[in-house]
């Protein structure tokens, strides 16, 4: 929902959020109607596994990405921390993308034994380079480009240590709008 306000505040679009819909189906269905010019809510991963005709047709065009680093198949489609003008709103929108990296963690208790974390650090390494689990994430339309549990470890730590300026304008930039 903020993602369209936060590219208004940090990247100086003029995107006017249009309210009602209750999901995305709907939102996909009335993209489809015309009543819509486009979504700020999906990501590519579902746009390849729901509407994979409008990929692999161009019905849809990527104008930003709201994560900490490109995706692989979307190069020349920039971050909207990219965007942004000034540092302070650049630290605030990788604050805000970071939990497009996050979003679906692998998760264990802090009491776990290190030795523990590792093996299944790289245990879930391994199934995300299998060439049996990759061929049938593609004949499922699964978009696979994991972060590994370190890269993930660093960003929760990224997300603690934001300091107090930071989140302020990181709240500022997503505050709905009135």
């Amino acid at each position: 929902y903020y993602y369209p306000v936060a590219a208004n505040e940090v990247a100086g679009t003029r995107f006017r959020l249009v309210p009602g819909y209750p999901g995305g189906n709907e939102m996909n269905m009335a993209m489809e109607r015309g009543e819509v010019d486009g979504r700020g809510s999906n990501s590519w991963a579902a746009w390849k596994s729901t509407r994979p005709q409008w990929v692999e047709q161009n019905k849809i065009v990527n104008l930003v990405q709201i994560a900490l680093r490109r995706h692989h198949e979307l190069a020349d489609v920039p971050l909207l921390l990219e965007l942004a003008t000034n540092d302070i709103d650049r630290r605030a929108m990788a604050l805000i993308s970071a939990e497009t990296a996050i979003a679906r963690a692998i998760a264990t208790t802090p009491a776990t034994p290190e030795d523990r974390v590792l093996a299944y650090r790289r245990a879930f390494d391994a199934t995300m380079k299998d060439p049996l689990f990759l061929k049938e994430a593609d004949l499922q339309n699964f978009d696979i480009s994991p972060a590994t549990g370190e890269e993930v470890q660093k960003i929760v730590a990224d997300i603690l240590d934001a300091s107090p300026d930071v989140v302020a304008r990181a709240r500022a930039i997503i505050q709905p709008p009135k």
